[in-house]
């Protein structure tokens, strides 16, 4: 549906045994504020970020959705659909999800010494050594893993933030048959979204995708790199 983008951005407001609910975002709801007499739980609160909007919402009652402002943030009672609304531009709209992240995930990330990312629900590592791209694959999957799938927007804006500048990495991305069809290692049967190509890429006789940050053009997007180029990589497990 146009205009619909799920973000998966909190996970910590709804605890259950051995799991939480987590919060995302509708931006089909940003830029309003749902202002019906049954809708609001009360006047705005003021907080410090997005988070503790999440938490006050979640502390203050059975709140299924919030929508979020610079240092305001307003509580409903119910989910928005159909009820009536203002203008409020800037305002950002979350709400609890059914899904679920099971807080064994983050156990089981530090057992295998890898870092975890609650807000992509990601566990990785980062290794510095340089290998081609079947190596690297290979490395990952000893551990039990495989090359990272970015396989969304707010992952690659997310590593993008977190990989040093102008150095290449390694992800699960291939055209080994050199068809022109790319798929992910870790889900083959998921198509590959064209529009997380870099401006431009693909480039050439290149089979094997990798990310990097240009601080000349800080856009996010995958690049296709020769698979015998020795590059750093990112596992995911």
């Amino acid at each position: 549906m146009q205009g619909l983008e799920h973000i998966t951005v909190l996970g910590v407001f709804f605890q259950s045994v051995g799991c939480e609910q987590i919060w995302k975002r509708d931006v089909r709801f940003d830029d309003k504020v749902f202002l019906s007499e049954s809708n609001v739980k009360s006047k705005p609160l003021y907080v410090l970020s997005v988070m503790s909007c999440g938490r006050l919402c979640k502390k203050n009652g059975t709140s299924p959705a919030f929508s979020h402002i610079e240092d305001k943030c307003y509580c409903y009672s119910n989910r928005t659909d159909g009820q009536s609304f203002t203008f409020l531009e800037g305002a950002q709209y979350y709400f609890l999800s059914d899904d679920y992240f099971f807080l064994s995930d983050e156990k089981n990330c530090k057992d295998h010494n890898y870092q975890y990312l609650s807000e992509i629900r990601v566990c990785y590592k980062d290794y510095n050594d340089s290998k081609i791209w079947q190596d690297a694959n290979k490395k990952c999957r000893s551990d039990g893993g495989h090359l990272i799938m970015l396989d969304t927007v707010g992952k690659l804006s997310v590593f993008q933030n977190i990989i040093p500048k102008n150095v290449y990495y390694w992800v699960g991305l291939e055209d080994m048959d050199q068809d022109g069809t790319w798929i992910w290692t870790k889900s083959t049967s998921k198509d590959f979204d064209r529009k997380l190509w870099f401006p431009g890429e693909p480039n050439g006789n290149e089979f094997c995708g990798m990310v990097q940050y240009l601080p000349s053009d800080p856009r996010a997007g995958i690049f296709d790199l020769i698979c015998d180029s020795p590059s750093r990589f990112i596992c995911e497990m």
